[in-house]
């Protein structure tokens, strides 16, 4: 299928203006999805610091409150009172019978019996309650003795005997004591279930034994608060994520909306950070940070390593970018169609219309109508612009110009060659009909007689005759002689036969070969010629070619009595210019341009006086073309001034030896 420039036009047009859309909408939508995947979870690292920071800062200003309690004399010296003082503080015996009493009873106890009313309304309680504000936030709080059983608490605890729970065990740590840190699950727990338990031992000040054990609860309202307080993004989902538990302990939202981040973090690196074009895929964009609990008062805290984690959904970042991208690709279209309609309107004015326009004149042209041009001045007529069109035109022009000139000059050619064919024929005819008819009259007029042999008149006869025959002779070699010239030099297989010439002998030597025929013509010779003129390298046959053809044609066309001038001058230039001036009629403007080509001045072939130097003869139109082919072989010149008094022939030779024959004159 063959593709028109319009159709090509069309495609151009069509790639250029939605590629470009659909490059700069991936684009748009790839460089906005990293910036806002990135400043997306930019922005959840920064909550997630902050939720981290702000829940670190809470907790450790519980366990701090906890530890205060602990080391308030009036606790210590209960603790010891619970756990029995034999001697004095440190040392510690077995407790009383009613506390083991209580251990297998425990269940069965109400709030009214003694053993409750004495662990709920104490010395220990009384101090906590003091120390506690914000009360509808916390679960409850409990103190144990060394052996893991409650002496004090706020309610009723589900168990009297705490020894066998890891937490307790964590924070008594074998008599040694250590702050403990725990999600625990426990009934009525709002959201995933957990509670946040801290824990802190109450040492004897003396042996440093732990005593007890002081606990408190805190429900996940109480952590969800502290987490809303630091400011998280409204759209952000925040959990505290515990690791060793493979799931969220806390969170602001149900374990569903949690499951995509703790995957996410679960299977990336332990910062949670990943690549953004994962990050946009996966669905949720991440922001964790390490939880870190200090305690500078406490030699050992036992706390887990837990992460905060703030994750928002993908969508939210793309969501803006889809927005966007459908309007830039609306008005984008929009804005293609029109600027398609423009570029159609001035593709078909500035590309369709020039080329329409430059293929009919080349049809033309092929058709052989060479008076065709593409760039017309005619009014209502396309004109092209000063562009590469207009370029292309003026070379078509210009080349369709040289053809036409080509092909007349060929026609004018052939026309030559048809006149020098008849020129040749009349030149070679003409001596050859005078030598038969000399002969013929010769030989009947110099019959023997018979008596007395020839006379006197028969050898005068005799002697014309052949002085006849001998000029029709050189005239028919004059004439071929010419002729091989021009072959040769047209072909240039002619060689220079170079070697030192004086010019002024040689323009004298010319002068005085054709003395006689001035002097025949009563025509007067003025030799300007310095005898300093300097010497020059060249052949000497061919430029004494060159002078006798130039002089002899001043003689042809100088009136009788006449004056000719040859001066020769060296110039600034390293030259020396020949000028050989006659007083003829002078030579038209139009056969000017056309004299050195060969057989110009022809157009009248039965009037020709080839070898005769009678006013006006014309020979066969070779010697000027001679004598420039022989000029610009010695790297010259030749020029002709002329007007209707005289004609001036100006031959400038180069002084240099080492000239070479220039290209155009090869072309």
């Amino acid at each position: 299928m063959r593709l028109g420039i319009r159709r090509k036009l069309i495609g151009t047009l069509v790639l250029v203006g939605v590629l470009p859309l659909g490059l700069s909408l991936l684009t748009i939508m790839a460089l906005g999805a990293r910036w806002a995947t990135q400043t997306l979870q930019l922005s959840c690292e920064i909550a997630a610091h902050a939720c981290a920071s702000q829940l670190s800062i809470h907790i450790a200003g519980k366990l701090d409150r906890l530890a205060l309690f602990a080391k308030l004399p009036g606790v210590e010296a209960y603790l010891r009172q619970v756990n029995g003082l034999a001697v004095g503080p440190g040392v510690l015996v077995q407790p009383q019978s009613h506390q083991r009493l209580t251990r297998t009873e425990w269940n069965r106890l109400t709030l009214q019996s003694p053993l409750m009313r004495s662990i709920l309304n104490n010395e220990l309680t009384n101090r906590m309650a003091l120390l506690t504000v914000d009360s509808k936030q916390r679960y409850h709080f409990l103190v144990t003795d060394r052996f893991g059983n409650v002496v004090a608490a706020d309610a009723k605890p589900r168990e009297f005997d705490h020894s066998q729970e890891p937490w307790w065990r964590a924070a008594y740590a074998d008599g040694h004591g250590h702050v403990v840190v725990r999600a625990v699950q426990r009934g009525g727990g709002a959201g995933l279930g957990y509670s946040l338990l801290m824990a802190v031992p109450v040492r004897d000040p003396v042996s440093h034994s732990v005593l007890g054990i002081v606990a408190e609860w805190f429900n996940a309202a109480w952590v969800e608060s502290r987490l809303a307080a630091a400011g998280a993004p409204k759209e952000a989902v925040t959990q505290v994520y515990d690791p060793a538990a493979r799931k969220a302990v806390f969170g602001s939202a149900p374990a569903a909306e949690l499951a995509p981040a703790e995957e996410l973090f679960a299977t990336n690196s332990i910062e949670g950070r990943n690549h953004w074009i994962s990050a946009l895929f996966s669905g949720s964009l991440v922001g964790v940070r390490l939880l870190h609990f200090y305690m500078p008062m406490e030699p050992v805290v036992d706390t887990p390593h837990w992460y905060m984690i703030v994750s928002e959904p993908a969508a939210e970042a793309i969501e803006p970018l889809s927005r966007l991208a459908r309007t830039v690709g609306v008005f984008g279209l929009l804005l293609i169609v029109m600027l398609f309609l423009l570029g159609y309107v001035i593709s078909q004015r500035e590309i369709v219309g020039p080329l329409e326009i430059l293929r009919e004149t080349v049809n033309a042209v092929g058709r052989g109508e060479l008076n065709v041009r593409a760039v017309s001045t005619q009014e209502g007529r396309h004109t092209f612009r000063p562009d590469e069109f207009g370029d292309l035109a003026a070379a078509l022009d210009t080349m369709t110009q040289r053809l036409q000139r080509n092909i007349h000059q060929l026609e004018r050619t052939n026309q030559a060659k048809k006149r020098f064919l008849e020129l040749a024929s009349h030149e070679l005819k003409t001596p050859i009909t005078s030598l038969l008819l000399t002969c013929d009259l010769m030989k009947r007029k110099l019959q023997p007689r018979p008596v007395g042999g020839f006379g006197p008149g028969d050898l005068a006869r005799l002697r014309e005759g052949v002085m006849a025959i001998e000029t029709r002779g050189y005239r028919m070699k004059k004439i071929i002689e010419d002729l091989l010239k021009l072959a040769e030099t047209n072909r240039f297989t002619t060689p220079l036969t170079r070697q030192p010439l004086n010019i002024r002998e040689l323009l004298l030597q010319v002068a005085a070969d054709q003395a006689a025929f001035m002097t025949e013509r009563q025509q007067k010779l003025t030799c300007d010629i310095p005898e300093n003129l300097p010497l020059r390298s060249g052949d000497h046959d061919k430029l004494a070619d060159v002078f006798t053809n130039v002089l002899s044609n001043a003689i042809r066309f100088s009136p009788d009595g006449s004056e000719i001038k040859i001066a020769a001058h060296k110039t600034f230039q390293d030259n020396i210019e020949i000028d050989i001036e006659d007083t003829g009629p002078g030579i038209s403007s139009e056969s000017l341009g056309e004299i050195f080509e060969p057989f110009a001045g022809i157009d009248d072939t039965l009037h020709h006086h080839s070898g005769t130097m009678e006013y006006g003869s014309k020979g066969p139109g070779l010697g000027l073309a001679i004598v420039r082919r022989f000029v610009e072989l010695h790297g010259g010149s030749v020029k002709m001034e002329s007007t209707p008094h005289g004609t001036k022939v100006r031959i400038v030779l180069p002084l240099r030896i080492d000239v070479q024959v220039p290209a155009s004159v090869k072309s």
